[in-house]
């Protein structure tokens, strides 16, 4: 009797886990058709007005783009461009069947868009005459989010400052964040596309 017992709770319980893979299956599938009809119908417009970082209303056009899983949780976000240079992106997400905009980037790198998958976030350059450094991007509370940022000064001295997080601190610990961050075994590129409806197709089939 006892066995069973035993046999019918193990084949409810192996149901049970059972059922629950197939509602999984079920609610990433329609998540995953949800951003896919999304980004396609806000391609499809090749421009928008949406309220940047600094406050402002800002009108951009959509002429090139990328897919990224910036915070590899299943829905990629998208990342878009005004032209093949990608200095100013854009970057959206969907979450509960809505369209989010998480902010705008500042993009050095002509190549593509820079991430570091393992720690989540975009890479991107910073400095200018005599600064050169690097800052990690990640989405914190539904918006890009600096976190990080290592910089390398000689702009007023013939000695380097480094800077963590815009404090002083030494080159050792400079290398250490730049080769835990940023440097090129970590970080990955995305290759934008241009906006039509073939590349629209292919990246959101």
């Amino acid at each position: 009797m006892k066995e069973k017992m035993r046999k019918k709770s193990k084949f409810l319980v192996m149901f049970g886990c059972l059922i629950l893979l197939c509602i999984s299956f079920s609610i990433n599938s329609e998540a995953a058709s949800a951003y896919k009809k999304i980004y396609k119908n806000l391609l499809k417009k090749e421009s928008c007005t949406y309220t940047s970082s600094s406050g402002h209303k800002v009108t951009v056009n959509f002429n090139y783009f990328t897919l990224l899983d910036i915070d590899r949780n299943g829905v990629p976000e998208l990342i878009t461009s005004e032209d093949t240079s990608l200095m100013y992106g854009d970057v959206f997400t969907v979450k509960n069947n809505r369209l989010r905009y998480l902010g705008d980037i500042f993009n050095k790198y002509h190549d593509g868009i820079r991430y570091n998958p393992k720690a989540k976030g975009l890479v991107l350059a910073e400095g200018g005459t005599g600064v050169s450094g690097e800052t990690l991007w990640k989405i914190v509370n539904g918006k890009l989010k600096e976190t990080l940022r290592i910089e390398a000064s000689c702009r007023t001295s013939n000695k380097t400052i480094y800077y963590l997080n815009n404090k002083k601190c030494s080159a050792k610990t400079f290398r250490r964040y730049r080769e835990k961050y940023f440097s090129k075994s970590k970080v990955k590129i995305a290759k934008v596309v241009k906006n039509n409806s073939t590349n629209r197709r292919k990246k959101l089939k």
